[in-house]
């Protein structure tokens, strides 16, 4: 979605970089959460027929168009509230996201891929700061291997 000269939302096909085409692997639990989603949106289809605009969309509303940004994090902020979540932005969820895999071991390789970044510089310059904890935990499994 983007904004105009007139201040209007729309949809806008393609994406950022080469790099935004990638395939991701996702747990099993989300798979399904999408596909009950999946099932909700097939509904509201269904119900409202011929009138449905149907852009082939996750996140739209019942009829089928495109949610405005503001709908969307009002929604989010909803039910981060709920869950007693601390105030962020959306986007900061990639961060969480990125910073919890490094944290419990996931190789800086394979995060790389997952974020879409160019370079693996980029990934290790972000997300340095899950590392040191990790500096420990190596010198745990060095101690281990030589003790065996």
């Amino acid at each position: 979605m983007r904004i105009d000269d007139k201040g209007n939302y729309g949809l806008e096909p393609g994406v950022k970089t080469v790099n935004s085409y990638r395939n991701v692997n996702i747990p099993e639990s989300l798979c399904e959460s999408l596909r009950k989603h999946k099932r909700l949106v097939e509904r509201d289809k269904k119900e409202a027929g011929a009138k449905y605009n149907d852009l082939d969309l996750v996140v739209c509303t019942k009829m089928g168009n495109w949610l405005p940004p503001c709908n969307w994090t009002r929604g989010f902020h909803s039910i981060r509230k709920q869950l007693g979540l601390p105030k962020i932005k959306p986007h900061a969820l990639r961060h969480t996201h990125a910073t919890y895999l490094i944290s419990i071991g996931v190789s800086p390789k394979i995060l790389q891929e997952r974020l879409g970044h160019s370079d693996i510089k980029q990934t290790l310059g972000t997300y340095s700061h899950a590392l040191p904890s990790m500096q420990l935990e190596a010198a745990d499994k060095m101690d281990l291997l030589l003790k065996s």
